[in-house]
């Protein structure tokens, strides 16, 4: 299923490029699903166009969309410790 969405830009930007300007968008959406739980890394690779796991990691470690917390450090340090691993 896909969306259409429609938005209204100022004149500054409609003098650019508009098929750039849908890819800045549908990324920025995409980091923000992300961020927010609503994506996992493997449809935002998709939805990108990504070949690898690893360019959607990294682009979504440059928009800091990783959503990785110190709470999330803490509670996968304490589960190595409950491992003996640590």
């Amino acid at each position: 299923m896909q969306v259409e969405v429609k938005v209204t830009l100022p004149d500054v930007i409609t003098d650019f490029d508009s098929e750039q300007v849908s890819r800045d968008v549908l990324e920025q959406v995409v980091a923000e699903a992300y961020k927010n739980g609503r994506l996992s890394l493997k449809q935002v690779r998709f939805l990108l166009g990504f070949s690898s796991r690893f360019e959607a990691e990294s682009f979504v470690h440059a928009r800091k969309a990783n959503g990785y917390t110190v709470d999330d450090l803490k509670s996968d340090l304490k589960t190595l410790e409950d491992l003996g691993l640590k």
